[in-house]
């Protein structure tokens, strides 16, 4: 009898095995990997930034993956609520392992071909000189992500980082004068000495600058304030001087548009860094120290860069 019942002690513990097996490859996906399509998710657009925390709905992710499964320039969309769209399906490994990721946010010089355009790690990407529409300060921002993923991780959030930097600026009305904060908020701005080439190294995070300096227009894009413009720029470049034109409409006593300019000393834009100015406004500019700050605006510190006063035409 004692043989008979660990006969079947070992006849229950076979099926026992069996049924395991069985119920790991049906419910944990070991025989039909390949029908287990790769998920992902985005937490905020960027780990810095209080001021654009999303995706816009129809942004471009380019995403490449390495390991025991390759992926090569996958188009992703993004939905405006954290989560991507794609026309096209890539797989979790068979064998549960994790995959190396890079994905990439940017206005490429040249854009990727899905499924074909090999991983270099280099990408170039331009600051588009009109950044008046949120559409156009998005497209010309730079992000990138580096990561791994894997099916049974308890989280595949892609987390970005802002590879150029940011300028903004605020108008304000000088004591005694008289122009009001609708003037103001219908002022048109630029920065002038701006290259708006970034090479992106993404082994080293360097970026370098090149192009031909030129003007890039400010817009009322996330302040509630209408007197504050912002822009990104190409970071590690130095202007010298950084150059500010100020258009304003229906100017006191004249009631014609007048333009205002005015220069600071030389400025070096480093990447993930916000520059806020105040510019104050009459007859000419004068332009506050400005406030140098990581993009999320943490553990500021203010430099003085003083302002070279120009003649307003």
């Amino acid at each position: 009898m004692a043989f008979i019942a660990k006969d079947i002690r070992k006849l229950c513990l076979a099926i026992a095995a069996v049924l395991f097996v069985a119920c790991d490859s049906e419910d944990f996906g070991v025989a039909g990997y390949e029908d287990c399509a790769i998920t992902l998710s985005y937490g905020t657009r960027s780990t810095s930034g209080v001021d654009e925390t999303q995706f816009m709905s129809g942004e471009t992710i380019w995403l490449w993956a390495s390991g025991s499964t390759n992926i090569t320039a996958w188009k992703l969309g993004t939905d405006g609520n954290g989560g991507f769209t794609s026309s096209t399906n890539h797989y979790w490994p068979k064998d549960g392992t994790t995959l190396a990721i890079n994905a990439i946010h940017g206005n490429f010089t040249t854009s990727p071909t899905e499924g074909s355009t090999q991983w270099t790690g280099s990408f170039t990407h331009t600051v588009l000189a009109e950044q008046t529409t949120e559409a156009n300060y998005r497209s010309s921002d730079l992000l990138y992500c580096s990561a791994t993923i894997g099916q049974w991780q308890p989280s595949n959030i892609l987390t970005f980082e802002h590879q150029l930097a940011k300028v903004e600026v605020t108008l304000a009305c000088a004591s005694g004068a008289s122009i009001s904060d609708e003037v103001l908020g219908n002022a048109t701005v630029k920065l002038s000495g701006i290259k708006p080439t970034a090479t992106f190294d993404c082994s080293t995070k360097t970026v370098t600058v090149s192009g031909t300096a030129g003007e890039v227009s400010l817009g009322k894009i996330f302040s509630s304030d209408a007197k504050v413009r912002e822009a990104i720029v190409a970071a590690e470049q130095t202007v010298s001087p950084l150059k500010f034109t100020i258009t304003l409409n229906n100017f006191p006593a004249s009631g014609k548009s007048r333009t205002l300019t005015c220069s600071t000393s030389s400025v070096t834009f480093s990447k993930g860094k916000k520059y806020k100015y105040t510019l104050t406004l009459n007859n000419n500019i004068i332009v506050s120290p400005v406030t140098v700050s990581s993009w999320t605006e943490d553990a500021a510190t203010t430099v003085t860069i003083p302002a070279a006063p120009v003649e307003g035409n």
